[in-house]
């Protein structure tokens, strides 16, 4: 039988609830939390893209069509404070 560290590995349920389950838990938690976390950035930089295309804030989604440029010729938000890109119409 082969030894793993200190203890002898019979093939039994236990010995696989020992040795292997928590890694293979490990790895499925490690690759969820990556996915979510590379999703949700994905996501938040997608929803700002599309609040720009609109004409609105990236900050706080407040509307930006009717505000004036500031004298770099970027819209300023009046809620937030926040500069445009300048992308927006």
């Amino acid at each position: 039988m082969p030894i793993i560290g200190q203890m002898e590995y019979d093939g039994g349920i236990a010995a696989f609830l020992i040795f292997f389950l928590p890694g293979i838990l490990a790895v499925f938690i490690l690759t969820g939390s990556l996915g979510i976390g590379i999703r949700y950035l994905i996501v938040c930089h997608l929803d700002q893209r599309y609040r720009q295309r609109r004409g609105r804030c990236p900050d706080c989604d407040y509307d930006l069509r009717g505000t004036r440029k500031n004298h770099e010729g970027r819209k300023v938000c009046s809620e937030c404070g926040k500069a445009s890109s300048g992308h927006s119409s």
